[in-house]
């Protein structure tokens, strides 16, 4: 593991440019930075539309890319999904009318059905769906304090589409072949307020373990982990996966054709460069 960039800034989320291949799109809890753009001030919150600076965000955890000039933001503070429109540099009012979410923490597209959105709703303690086409169509796919309780990451399984969950309790699965949601059972798995998940393989999950400062690599059709990456000491020492230190990670993202993991964190971006 290396560092990368942006260190002293808290990234919470990243993802790889789809109209640039191998840049990133990254936030920080009051800005969106994107096309070398910077939506909002740093350390400055608000729920205020506009370009460019005049934007305000109030905890920005999570983003999702429609196309390549569309982005939805979750908004934690302002209780709302936001738009940015890349070629006006603009943001404007998505879905909840900014209260209608209690706190939501992910968005990301559906791959089997991408008309509409899944959104982690962490104060409601519920996943909600959002219909793209009619974004004030809103409603509840599923909701429980104990399976559930403050949702934060999400990611589908590549070729089933079922939608793995992080929780302040751990992890849980909601099966869409089924409708039903349960808590997921790893063997041996230790996790301190788990947030980012990526699938790196059809059976192999990574999980951004926030509170331990650690990845957990997870073989799903074994329910054992892998491997712990990283020593669970709070700093930013590079090193191999045993030595290696991260400050809170929040999300993960691959680029460059999967080559390259990239890890947000308290401390800017670290990277993993081929298989782990």
């Amino acid at each position: 593991m290396t560092t990368r960039d942006l260190i002293g800034q808290q990234v919470s989320y990243i993802e790889e440019d789809i109209s640039a291949p191998n840049s990133i799109i990254y936030s920080t809890p009051n800005t969106l930075t994107v096309d070398n753009i910077t939506y909002g001030i740093e350390h400055t919150s608000g729920c205020q539309n506009g370009s460019r600076e005049d934007v305000r965000f109030s905890n920005v955890s999570g983003f999702t890319q429609l196309n390549k000039s569309a982005i939805i933001i979750a908004d934690g503070g302002c209780a709302c999904l936001r738009i940015l429109d890349r070629k006006a540099t603009n943001t404007s009012a998505f879905s909840g009318q900014c209260g209608e979410f209690r706190r939501p923490h992910s968005v990301i597209r559906d791959k089997s059905q991408t008309e509409r959105l899944y959104v982690s709703d962490w104060g409601n303690d519920s996943i909600k769906l959002v219909n793209i086409s009619q974004p004030n169509s809103i409603s509840i796919l599923a909701q429980s304090t104990t399976l559930l309780h403050n949702p934060s990451g999400m990611t589908q399984h590549p070729t089933t589409f079922d939608l793995y969950i992080s929780t302040n309790e751990g992890l849980a699965l909601y099966e869409l072949s089924t409708l039903s949601l349960r808590k997921l059972k790893i063997a041996e798995l230790q996790l301190n307020t788990p947030k980012g998940l990526i699938f790196i393989a059809d059976n192999e999950l990574l999980v951004a373990d926030y509170g331990a400062n650690v990845l957990q690599h997870i073989d799903l059709s074994t329910k054992t982990v892998i491997q712990t990456i990283c020593s669970r000491e709070e700093g930013s020492i590079d090193g191999n996966f045993t030595q290696c230190q991260m400050e809170k990670p929040t999300a993960l993202a691959l680029i460059t054709d999967n080559s390259v993991l990239l890890i947000a964190t308290a401390n800017g971006t670290r990277e993993i460069q081929g298989e782990l």
